[in-house]
Order: C-alpha cells, then sequence, then structure tokens
C-alpha cells in the first residue's frame, strides 16, 4: 500500500458481497462489477428471490450460460470460497446436463401436510442436475 496526503493506492479489491440482478441488468451489473473489483463473492438478486437449494445450481448454471461463461462456472460453484477459507476440495462431483424441465410449483416437506413454493416454481431452466458422483460433503 502506497499512501501520501491525498491519495491511498492499494491493490485491486475484492467484493464478499455483491448483488447480481436477473434479466437485462445481469449483464450490465457484472460486467460494470467485473470492471471494479477483482473478486466477488455473487448474491444473486433474481425475481422472484431465490429461497430453497431446489433450483440453485441450474439456475447459476443458466446465468453462466447466458453469459457465454461456463468455463467460470466450476470456479465460482466449487473452489473459489473453499480456497478463500483454506478448505480442502470437494471430491465428489455433480453433473449438469443441457436438458430442459420445469420447476416444480410446490415441493412436499418431511412434516405431513408441509409444503414449500421453490425458487422459480413453475418455470423452465435449461440446465438439469444429473446423479452426483462421489460424496458431495
Amino acid at each position: 500500500m502506497q499512501t501520501s496526503p491525498d491519495t491511498l493506492t492499494i491493490r485491486r479489491p475484492d467484493d464478499w458481497h455483491a448483488h447480481l440482478r436477473d434479466g437485462a441488468m445481469l449483464g450490465r451489473v457484472a460486467g460494470y462489477t467485473a470492471r471494479c473489483i477483482a473478486r466477488a463473492i455473487i448474491m444473486p438478486n433474481l425475481v422472484p428471490p431465490m429461497t430453497t437449494a431446489t433450483a440453485a445450481r441450474e439456475c447459476y448454471a443458466q446465468m453462466f450460460d447466458e453469459e457465454n461463461a461456463l468455463d467460470r462456472f466450476e470456479g465460482f460453484a466449487s473452489e473459489y470460497g473453499a480456497r478463500f477459507y483454506g478448505l480442502p476440495l470437494n471430491q465428489g462431483t455433480l453433473t449438469l446436463a443441457r436438458d430442459a424441465w420445469e420447476v416444480p410449483e410446490t415441493l412436499k416437506l418431511p412434516l405431513p401436510d408441509d409444503q414449500i413454493v421453490p425458487f422459480g416454481a413453475g418455470a423452465t431452466l435449461a440446465w438439469r442436475v444429473e446423479t452426483p458422483q462421489g460424496s458431495l460433503a
């Protein structure tokens, strides 16, 4: 770091809580964020908001695909956070396939008569999780 009475020069900063919008705003916000910071932990601001894990991986894959950035998806989903916190990378794998499916309107919970409405209920997503390989822990 270099300082003077009127300037402060630091390494290019990270943003550990950057929000991305969906739709047309995704490209604008992602591009602006990439120009301003070196790395980011992304929090999606989606309409409707993501409130369950159902379809989360698939939704992220679709967003990366729409931005022609599938080559960066694994790092985002599986590596950057673990490396930042000094954790070992997971050994298991998960495969996503380009196979359109409809997010269910409701999900049944283990308790009798309990259900929730998942993120994107009724929406069609372009990516689907296939069978996980190995431990996901």
